[in-house]
């Protein structure tokens, strides 16, 4: 465990999530590994809490960078809003592209 790493993540997590937030089985784990640079594929289920690794991560790689992008790719339109407003909630600045598909059959 990368101790500079955990302390700054712990902080964000609970400024974000409030002082009693923890991270789950693999979340701290998950943001170590982006930000060491290694490939990095987290699939779990709804409700794990998948949105704090990307928005606790982000936060860290633009403090590190001065700036950075990070693209977030999910399937479901209906979440795509939600997920928009709780980054901006953590603090990131957020752009959302929607695409859908018509079938012209």
């Amino acid at each position: 465990m990368n101790l500079k790493i955990y302390k700054r993540a712990n902080e964000i997590l609970k400024e974000i999530y409030g002082a009693e937030a923890t991270f789950r089985e693999g979340q701290y784990e998950a943001i170590e590994s982006v930000l060491t640079r290694k490939r990095t594929v987290v699939v779990q289920k709804t409700g794990w809490g998948k949105s704090l690794v990307y928005f606790v991560a982000s936060r860290m790689i633009s403090e590190l960078r001065g700036g950075s992008i990070t693209i977030i790719i999910s399937p479901l339109l209906v979440l795509m809003d939600n997920q928009r407003i709780l980054a901006e909630n953590a603090g990131l600045k957020c752009a959302m592209q929607k695409c859908i598909r018509i079938d012209r059959n």
